[in-house]
């Protein structure tokens, strides 16, 4: 690596094959880094490492995630090159989240600088896994073999065999995983089975014939570690189930290949009576990681594997002790081995230091920071689950997740008011995929969420309140839970006039049935607030899990419009229809080009602006829609928004 005249090297090999593992040994072994340090010589040595991720948020399996990373990496280390990636950046940037041409070429000017001599080694895992078509992919490649041609750079990619990168690296080094794996494979399926007495009897009684097993499975993975896995794993049971050796052959010959027939075969030898389950729960693990792409916590997993006959009515609210906690995780770890034979795993996650002095005090302590995670046995698994969603149509995911997460949210610590806050937005998250599902609101469940929330906010602010002299006068016990559903340094700078209600909290999230349901108990009026509008909530919702977005929900601020609430009511300075108008004047022209629709949409706009306005029937102010109030309706009724990097973008649907 240090000495090699070529500067790029290709990684690859099948899925499975163990490409992830040799580039995490790689990047963190010591040879590396003394290799490139003897290649820069005097030079300044800059690293970078980068692992696409299909599982994960949209910067990590994307172009402009890979160059943002390098670039930060770069950053990061020597912030004052910060002038030369983005000089007089203050004028040149019209969004706050720049282009992937304004990546590019900032990390171009700080490779190709001239004011330190320096050098440049990327590391890059998962190209496979990279979000885009043929020509994205090959767009990418090119642009990688161009940057390993300059002298200063190096750099090392690991990949299943696509032609797309086949093409491009077609004459550059590759190293093939699974042709150097033989010898480690041998190695572990023989220190395995060896291990297990019923196997030391067959090489006992049957030697050439109970080692030719072993070698069988070295010959038929092909390299790939994951097979091995699963076929090491078959001979087992039957070792366990004293087997003969036609028995384990037999085993063995019935293991197809390829990991996505193997995967079948797992599923279709799961016993009926738990194949349900095995389905619920790969469909659970897939939408959990589809819609919230972090860790899905083993307890929620369980809790919604069990959805159904209001278990979530039935939950009382108190925290979960260790001895139930752990009775749970161990019901879990069993549910997964006997359903999903090994397709779906428990993985602790820990959070904080377990060395920490402190860590070890409490119990509670240890709970509230340690995970334990449901993960799939391999990542290949991902995308093997997508088409499972077509099995068990009765089984609705959505609902199942939801009601899980409220039982969850019942079972933990007051305390931890900011991490029962990220459970609370989850569920909203699903709720919304819920109601889509069903074409019902979730009423009975959206009460239970706010009546246990209002519970464990009222524990919480009474032990903030005899803790913390400072934020006493701040956390009411008369305020609703949705009035801190922030850190509390943002709390300290709400409005104490300001009235949050479970209403508003539900249209930041576009639960839009369910607020409808709530609208309609109210007539034709809007149910009374004080403080904030519940239009301004429409106009300026609350981020999803998607990070650094948020939807405007259309549908709601038409019903809150036609329900009498009035555009120009000022909050904070600012009326919605300012919001409205503001999102429309202060576009930025590059990003409404890859907006869709956007062109019609804004000829729309100005038509209707030009005809002076519409009057919403049943409003109590038809007098305010003039001209100047077009935007705000024309949002509501005909288009939605998007606010992406903080730059709200009107778009069609």
């Amino acid at each position: 690596m240090g000495s090699c005249e070529r500067r790029d090297l290709l990684v690859k090999g099948k899925a499975g094959s163990g490409k992830s593992t040799l580039m995490k040994m790689i990047s963190e072994d010591e040879r590396t880094h003394q290799m490139l340090s003897e290649w820069a010589g005097v030079d300044e040595l800059l690293f970078s490492s980068f692992y696409f991720w299909n599982q994960g948020s949209e910067m990590q399996r994307s172009t402009v995630g890979l160059l943002r990373s390098l670039l930060y990496d770069i950053l990061k280390d020597r912030p004052e090159m910060t002038a030369i990636a983005f000089p007089g950046w203050l004028s040149r940037f019209t969004t706050l989240d720049p282009s992937l041409d304004q990546i590019i070429s900032a990390l171009l000017r700080v490779i190709n600088s001239r004011d330190a001599p320096r050098k440049v080694a990327f590391m890059i895992d998962g190209l496979d896994e990279f979000e885009g078509d043929s020509s994205d992919m090959t767009t990418l490649a090119k642009f990688l073999s161009e940057l390993a041609h300059s002298p200063r750079i190096k750099i090392l990619v690991s990949s299943r065999p696509l032609q797309a990168f086949e093409e491009v690296c077609r004459d550059c080094p590759k190293l093939v995983v699974q042709d150097l794996t033989v010898d480690d494979i041998r190695l572990v399926a023989r220190e395995t089975l060896e291990s297990h007495p019923r196997m030391a009897e067959l090489l006992e009684e049957h030697p050439q014939r109970a080692a030719a097993l072993i070698e069988d499975i070295v010959k038929k993975s092909f390299g790939v570690f994951l097979w091995v896995r699963f076929a090491i794993n078959a001979v087992l049971d039957g070792l366990q189930s004293y087997d003969g050796l036609d028995e384990l052959e037999k085993r063995l010959n019935e293991l197809p290949p390829d990991l996505n027939e193997l995967f079948s075969l797992i599923i279709r030898r799961i016993p009926p009576r738990y194949r349900e389950d095995a389905y619920r729960l790969l469909q659970i693990s897939y939408r959990w990681q589809k819609v919230i792409r972090n860790p899905l916590e083993a307890i929620t997993c369980l809790f919604a594997l069990k959805a159904g006959q209001l278990v979530y009515l039935k939950t009382p609210i108190a925290q979960l002790k260790a001895p139930q906690y752990d009775k749970y995780l161990e019901q879990l770890v069993v549910i997964l081995r006997t359903r999903c034979l090994g397709l779906l795993e428990v993985e602790r996650h820990s959070k904080i230091d377990t060395n920490d002095v402190t860590f070890h005090t409490t119990i509670l302590l240890k709970m509230a920071r340690v995970d334990m995670n449901v993960v799939y046995g391999h990542g290949t698994l991902y995308d093997f689950c997508t088409a499972l969603e077509e099995r068990y149509p009765s089984f609705d995911v959505h609902v199942a997740i939801l009601e899980g997460l409220v039982v969850r949210l019942k079972t933990r610590d007051c305390w931890w008011w900011v991490d029962n806050l990220q459970v609370l937005q989850h569920a909203m998250e699903f709720n919304k995929l819920a109601e889509a599902s069903t074409g019902r609101p979730q009423t009975q469940t959206l009460n239970t969420l706010d009546a246990t929330s209002s519970k464990l906010y009222s524990q919480y602010s009474a032990l903030e309140r005899a803790s913390t002299i400072a934020y006493a006068g701040c956390l009411q016990p008369t305020d609703h839970w949705s009035k801190n559903t922030s850190e509390i340094d943002d709390f300290l700078l709400a409005d104490p006039t300001d009235e949050s209600t479970f209403l508003s909290f539900a249209i930041r999230y576009g639960a839009v049935p369910y607020v409808k349901d709530q609208l309609d108990f109210y007539g034709e009026h809007l149910p009374p607030k004080q403080g904030r509008p519940l239009l301004d909530y429409a106009v300026w919702p609350e981020a999803s899990c998607n990070p650094w977005t948020a939807d405007v929900y259309p549908k709601i601020a038409k019903m809150l419009l036609e329900r009498g609430a009035n555009p120009k009511e000022t909050y904070e300075e600012c009326s919605p229809y300012q919001i409205a108008d503001d999102c429309l004047n202060k576009l930025d022209m590059d990003v409404l080009k890859t907006r869709r629709k956007k062109l019609s949409l804004f000829q729309k706009a100005e038509y209707q602006w030009c005809m002076g306005g519409r009057t919403i029937r049943g409003s109590n102010h038809s007098e305010d829609f003039t001209q100047e109030s077009v935007p705000l309706y024309f949002a509501a009724g005909e288009g939605c928004a998007a606010i992406d990097c903080k730059l709200p973008v009107f778009y069609s649907e």
